[in-house]
């Protein structure tokens, strides 16, 4: 993957702040230098450790990228579905990029769903590594969950029924039903009960990290 003449012009004049989420100070550091070997200014990374106040920071700096670092290695990921829910909501649309550890790649279509961009897997090359943050490529083929979509998703991944959803939420059971089919749809899955062993795979990471 090469970046023209062109597209690096722009970016040495366009400034960027880059929002990283990353609780680790070795990764943090990696990222810093990667960072500053591709482009030497008209850059802003502006790093946070906890997942809880994402969209909060988000709304702060005015970010026009978010950067998940840490996926696979100890993040809370309903928590982060929870806060890209919210990141959705505000009026200034933000380019989110993903890095995935090899061993939690069944989540590519489920952060694509919440809204990320653009999803690579661990270790990227350094001009990788900037094309995805800097450049806005095109979001990968997955559609996005609607904001009620998104609530069913995040409730059947916390292990609730479709029941559950449906006397919680004070709807029929069988329009939660229908929901649930079209998120299934749109993240490409075809068993019924996927979203909850997705979840309990999630879960299952996060206490043994």
């Amino acid at each position: 993957m090469s970046l023209n003449k062109k597209n690096m012009k722009s970016l040495e004049t366009s400034p960027q702040t880059i929002l990283v989420l990353e609780p680790c100070d070795i990764a943090w550091f990696g990222i810093q230098h990667l960072a500053q070997m591709s482009v030497k200014k008209h850059i802003t990374l502006v790093r946070i450790s906890d997942t809880a106040t994402l969209a909060d920071a988000v709304s702060q700096y005015q970010a026009d990228t978010l950067l998940l670092t840490n996926i696979g290695r100890g993040t809370d990921t309903l928590a982060l579905l929870q806060q890209m829910t919210a990141i959705a909501g505000y009026d200034k649309k933000i380019h989110i990029t993903a890095y995935l550890c090899n061993t939690v790649s069944y989540l590519k279509d489920l952060l694509l769903g919440f809204g990320v961009n653009a999803v690579f897997s661990m270790p990227a090359d350094p001009e990788e590594f900037l094309h995805s943050i800097m450049l806005r490529k095109e979001k990968q083929k997955v559609s996005l969950l609607s904001p009620q979509e998104r609530y069913i998703a995040q409730a059947l991944l916390a292990g609730l029924s479709v029941g559950d959803v449906a006397q919680l939420s004070g709807r029929d059971v069988r329009t939660i039903s229908t929901q649930k089919k079209s998120v299934m749809n749109k993240l490409h899955m075809v068993n019924p009960g996927e979203l909850q062993v997705l979840g309990g795979r999630m879960m299952a990471r996060e206490i043994l990290i």
